[in-house]
């Protein structure tokens, strides 16, 4: 082993722990007892999310300097909006219109006032400039847009299937990207998942000590930011 692939593993057993502390905090602790009104409010609050992913990346990708991970955010894009066919949001819009909800809901519930902070907040993580920007800025996106979306969709079928009578194989995009962004999971064909292409960029900057200090600080930062979007349903 050597010691650069020591830091990303410690770098790896920390996030490991974040997934494990966002399980365990008080709103998904009671996730299985919210009502069908506030399971579906949370459903369009995180819609507003969904809806600036693409635009959140894209931005935080411009001034990263290493190709590797340039790349990774493209590979991404790439697939999100695929060349042909519906994107990830078309699927999202159909998943929202089989289990009844309105197109005046899905289009034109405004965002709250902690959804609309919590969107600021992502683009202060990823401003320009900052020291580290590479690293901050691609631990940033693997966790908001990658670890812990894959295990908030997780949640978000389960109160589908629940409130909705949903299936999960019906889901064309929670139980997607449940399974294609959760940390470990797959992607199409059995291939890796979104949060595998940061793996190799993040062995090429966490290096030593003082880059897995900034990367823990990163992932921290990220993990508090979408902990603070669920408060609001407390």
């Amino acid at each position: 082993m050597t010691v650069e692939s020591e830091f990303l593993n410690e770098y790896d057993r920390y996030e490991d722990g974040l997934i494990r502390k966002f399980n365990e905090t008080d709103f998904y602790s009671g996730f299985g007892s919210i009502s069908k009104e506030k399971f579906t409010d949370y459903v369009l609050q995180l819609g507003h999310i969904s809806s600036e992913f693409v635009k959140f990346i894209e931005v935080a990708k411009l001034a990263v300097k290493l190709e590797s991970g340039k790349e990774a955010v493209r590979s991404i894009l790439r697939d999100e909006i695929p060349a042909v066919g519906p994107t990830h949001q078309d699927n999202r819009f159909s998943d929202l219109r089989k289990i009844g909800l309105t197109e005046e809901q899905i289009l034109n519930t405004p965002k709250s006032k902690a959804t609309a902070r919590t969107i600021k907040n992502y683009y202060k993580l990823v401003g320009w400039p900052q020291s580290d920007y590479d690293l901050k800025v691609l631990i940033t996106l693997r966790v908001l847009g990658e670890v812990l979306v894959g295990e908030t969709y997780k949640y978000v079928v389960q109160g589908l299937q629940k409130n909705y009578g949903l299936r999960p194989e019906d889901s064309l995009f929670y139980s997607f990207h449940w399974k294609h962004d959760q940390k470990g999971g797959q992607g199409d064909e059995g291939g890796s998942g979104h949060t595998e292409y940061y793996d190799q960029v993040l062995g090429e900057l966490i290096t030593d000590k003082e880059k897995l200090k900034v990367a823990k600080k990163a992932a921290l930062a990220a993990y508090k930011v979408r902990c603070k979007f669920n408060e609001q349903f407390l």
